[in-house]
């Protein structure tokens, strides 16, 4: 993922929160689960950071929303993945398409708010 990915998904991701008016993190992790970028808006718990980074692995790594996962799912992870990492909770979005290149992660509103915020940092331009 580009720095101008990077830039592009937190800055509409703090659009989408600041709108909603929610305290959130939101990560991105590569397909290692290594951390390319961590934002906050407002002051949401060191949890929700940890929550944020899980989601955007789960996402990358599975290769589809977090909203849509379960434990089956979960289960049939790809060797090698850190199966601690993986969460069913909605807010993670895999990035790019048709190719997975990484995962953005949401925490610290509802469900819900967490997967428009996902939603929102990777809409079309």
């Amino acid at each position: 993922v580009t720095d101008e990915d990077v830039r592009t998904i937190i800055a509409s991701a703090v659009t989408r929160a600041s709108q909603l008016g929610i305290e959130v993190a939101i990560a991105i992790v590569d397909l290692d689960g290594t951390q390319v970028a961590l934002e906050r808006v407002g002051t949401p718990s060191a949890t929700s950071e940890m929550a944020a980074l899980n989601r955007a692995y789960s996402a990358g790594v599975l290769e589809r929303s977090t909203a849509d996962l379960n434990e089956r799912l979960i289960g049939k992870a790809p060797d090698g993945a850190d199966r601690t990492r993986l969460v069913a909770d909605a807010g993670g979005i895999p990035v790019g398409r048709p190719y997975v290149i990484a995962g953005v992660g949401i925490a610290g509103g509802t469900p819900e708010q967490n997967h428009e915020c996902a939603r929102a940092a990777l809409a079309p331009r």
